[in-house]
């Protein structure tokens, strides 16, 4: 699994970018590729969010727990993340 965050108002890298890597990751053969956008969000608030806690933060806890939901309830086995952040 794998998600991608990006604010839409993000003046250093546009926001399309990101469905652009999608598409990539996809072609990679890495089927289960999420995209997060969010609204009134700058390149440099996605990472203090990341880091310091806020509403990229929240979407990409958000997004795991549902992963371990799913995984729990089709009975995978545990559900590792891993960042490079």
């Amino acid at each position: 699994q794998t998600v991608l965050v990006h604010g839409i108002e993000d003046s250093t890298v546009p926001f399309t970018a990101t469905s652009e890597a999608a598409y990539i990751v996809r072609s990679c053969g890495i089927s289960n590729c999420d995209e997060i956008y969010l609204a009134q969000t700058s390149h440099q608030d996605v990472v203090m969010h990341l880091m310091l806690g806020g509403r990229a933060r929240d979407n990409v806890v958000r997004w795991l727990d549902n992963l371990s939901h799913e995984a729990n309830k089709s009975g995978r086995s545990q559900l590792v993340a891993t960042s490079r952040l």
